[in-house]
């Protein structure tokens, strides 16, 4: 199901189509669930160029093995991840975490800048620390995207939480997000009760309008915490297809799709 095709300046550097796809809150315990095999399934049927992890990856120590093999059934690489809370307030807190995340080959993004080719005007992939527990400092990132060779076609944030949204950058043209579960329990029509957010329910899930072309997608996440359970909102990926939209604006093409079971 198509979510949005959003047009940017450029898509210079765009050659066929880049497909990224964006999950969060995977939550691994004691054991993998079948939402975490089904993620993997479906990730590896999408074949990425790269996979953006949003955050609280586990709920402990012991599930770092099982991340690992998790991992290993996606079959590809690279694999990026900005931190969570859970990342902070587990045993050894963010250290201990990135330190699981390098020997798993996957690469924190944390105030970070990862450009998607070295190809004038190309899309880059901005990872913002956890506003909860982390400090989050986006507007230092930007002239970092300045000295970047051209400028790029679009820029791509993550954040866990989208209580970031009121301190993102006007240069930020899509914002992915975590955390809220999507409510995880909700009553019909996909109306959270909880979100654990500051921002509250307005952006609880889905795809949201930041002003004119600029968005935010707020996940509703793969894994579940506290309750073992998900009532009217399904566990998710989000596929986005970057391509030229061969024109001659030479605008950049953003298609979002969301994975649902």
């Amino acid at each position: 199901m198509i979510r949005l095709e959003a047009l940017f300046p450029s898509g210079r550097g765009i050659s066929g189509q880049c497909r990224i796809v964006f999950m969060s809150d995977l939550h691994i315990g004691t054991s993998l669930r079948p939402a975490h095999r089904q993620a993997a399934s479906l990730v590896r049927a999408a074949q990425p160029r790269l996979v953006i992890l949003g955050g609280d990856l586990v709920n402990g120590e012991s599930g770092w093995p099982l991340f690992r093999e998790w991992l290993s059934q996606l079959d590809l690489s690279p694999v990026i991840c900005v931190p969570g809370n859970w990342e902070y307030k587990s045993r050894g807190g963010l250290r201990r975490a990135a330190e699981h995340l390098a020997a798993a080959g996957v690469r924190l993004l944390r105030n970070a800048v990862l450009r998607l080719s070295e190809e004038k005007g190309t899309a880059v992939v901005v990872g913002i620390d956890d506003p909860r527990r982390g400090k989050p400092d986006p507007d230092r990132l930007l002239p970092e995207i300045r000295c970047l060779r051209g400028a790029p076609g679009a820029v791509i944030a993550a954040c866990h939480n989208p209580d970031i949204i009121p301190r993102t950058p006007p240069w930020v043209d899509l914002l992915l997000c975590g955390h809220t579960h999507g409510g995880q329990i909700c009553l019909p029509g996909r109306r959270a009760i909880l979100t654990s957010s500051r921002v509250g329910r307005r952006y609880a899930y889905g795809l949201h309008s930041l002003g004119p072309g600029r968005y935010v997608y707020v996940t509703s996440g793969v894994g579940v915490t506290y309750l073992p359970v998900r009532i009217n909102c399904p566990a998710e990926i989000v596929v986005l297809d970057l391509a030229a939209a061969g024109d001659r604006a030479q605008r950049l093409v953003v298609r979002m799709s969301e994975v649902q079971w």
